[in-house]
């Protein structure tokens, strides 16, 4: 035990200026610093300020060493250490008034940062400083949840960090991060649990709660169980299916329907693109035989289709095999694809219905002529008219054609030479690659054109929203 050093690294109540303390007395203690610093330690004994200057190029070189530690976590992060040049007292210098700052494009000083960024810039610092000392002893090092306050991606980095320290540093750590814990080889484990009981004391002449620390055994096939219930976290099922699924046509749908559940905050839903209408009754019959004897619940799966030619014959199929109860170990329903306003093909007289809408138009026409024009504005295109396109396509004649067509038609009339180069509306795999690439400009989150234009006509197209909160609901479906 002489030669093992212990280092505990809290979770909480860190005083910023006792870490800066600590990091300043172990920077003068370097040994790769030891020589040049030594003669401003001896300048000191004279004038403060050669030593605060002597401290500032110490801290400064550090600083420059780490920071590539902390860009690792965040692009735009740097280290710097602020000296003031008139410290009275050295103590006071290294405890109260030397800054410890995050240089980025906010806020540099650290107590300004978020608690977990905080946490991470604490933990960083301190392996840093432990990597460059010259210790006698081994050290061990205690974090505290070093989990707490942080988002997931930079729980991963950390994690990652630290696996990569301790090839040549002995690491323990508590946490209720189901990511800090290798759940697959389940090694390198310890679950505490707290064992209280009712001990007598005669001194104080009553009963009192004793509470003992013990090592929960996870040895067992169960020990994965045990340490989800312990840390009140979901077991991964690796399921093919959650109890309720949307599956859809293709890649576009799910961009588009999970951009918008989020957007109006409903409840996440399993999304399954199909990659084609043509490949959903096959998906279907997979499912339902994956799931034949499955006693735990019958995965719920409700199929939409878009309304269109192709679309209403899968309709027509799927609606006839249910009626057949060819599903039999699934629950499935198959919904048509309203358009915007609400519109939808009657599911008795399908035989005569013409229309020709996708899912692009279910989305409010004003977002997917933005999203349009963002395209045609990258291939040095003239954009077509928002209001004009808007309104024509609340016209019958251009309703049921769909807005791609007439998003064609008015681009090749904006762009009578160029307008050729992309296609909204041929079957192709350049068209489909359209497609896809306007799915992929509707992302809302921190789009502030996109979110605005939703705001602005959320009560125009109230129908769009209601679709959406039928799909995602557990226990009722729409009609067939």
């Amino acid at each position: 035990m002489d030669n093992i050093e212990f280092i505990n690294i809290e979770s909480i109540n860190l005083i910023i200026p006792d870490l800066i303390s600590d990091i300043s007395n172990d920077m003068i203690s370097l040994e790769y610093d030891r020589a040049r610093f030594t003669h401003n330690k001896q300048t000191l004994r004279d004038a403060y300020i050669s030593y605060t200057e002597g401290l500032q190029d110490v801290l400064d070189e550090f600083a420059n060493k780490i920071s590539s530690v902390f860009s690792d976590f965040k692009e735009d992060w740097g280290v710097r250490f602020s000296v003031p040049k008139n410290a009275d007292k050295f103590r006071d210098l290294i405890s109260d008034d030397v800054e410890l700052n995050i240089d980025d494009t906010g806020s540099v000083g650290i107590e300004d940062k978020g608690s977990g960024l905080q946490r991470l810039a604490i933990i960083l610092l301190q392996f840093e400083v432990i990597a460059r000392l010259n210790r006698q002893k081994s050290p061990i090092i205690f974090i505290d949840e070093p989990d707490l306050y942080l988002h997931e991606s930079l729980q991963r980095k950390l994690l990652n960090f630290l696996q990569d320290k301790s090839s040549s540093l002995q690491i323990l750590y508590t946490t209720h991060s189901k990511i800090f814990i290798d759940t697959y080889k389940m090694k390198n484990i310890i679950l505490l649990d707290a064992e209280i009981s009712s001990q007598y004391v005669k001194r104080r002449n009553k009963n009192v709660n004793v509470v003992r620390t013990e090592v929960v055994d996870i040895s067992s096939d169960d020990g994965y169980k045990m340490v989800c219930d312990h840390l009140g976290i979901e077991q991964e099922t690796y399921e093919l299916l959650e109890k309720i699924n949307l599956l859809v046509e293709g890649e576009c749908d799910k961009k588009y329907f999970s951009e918008l559940i989020n957007y109006f905050g409903l409840s996440n839903i399993n999304i399954i693109p199909a990659r084609g209408v043509n490949n959903i009754e096959k998906y279907l019959s997979f499912y339902n035989s994956y799931y034949n004897n499955y006693s735990s619940y019958k995965p719920k799966i409700k199929v939409v289709l878009d309304n269109d030619l192709a679309g209403r014959n899968a309709y027509k199929l799927i609606s006839n095999k249910n009626k057949k109860n060819t599903y039999n170990n699934l629950i499935v329903t198959v919904h048509l694809l309203p358009n915007f306003l609400g519109n939808v093909a009657d599911p008795n007289n399908l035989d005569h219905c013409k229309t020709n809408n996708e899912v692009e138009d279910f989305l409010y026409p004003e977002v997917f002529v933005y999203l349009v024009n963002q395209l045609l504005s990258k291939k040095g295109m003239i954009p077509i008219d928002i209001k004009k396109t808007c309104d024509q396509i609340k016209q019958i004649s251009f309703k049921n054609a769909g807005i791609l067509s007439l998003c064609e038609h008015n681009k090749n009339a904006k762009n009578p030479e160029s307008g050729n180069e992309i296609s909204f509306i041929y079957s192709d795999s350049s068209s489909s690659s359209v497609k896809e690439g306007l799915a992929s400009i509707f992302t809302i989150e921190g789009n502030r054109e996109i979110i605005r234009i939703l705001d602005l006509n959320n009560e125009n197209y109230p129908e769009v929203k209601k679709f959406l909160e039928q799909l995602v609901i557990i226990n009722e479906d729409l009609d067939n």
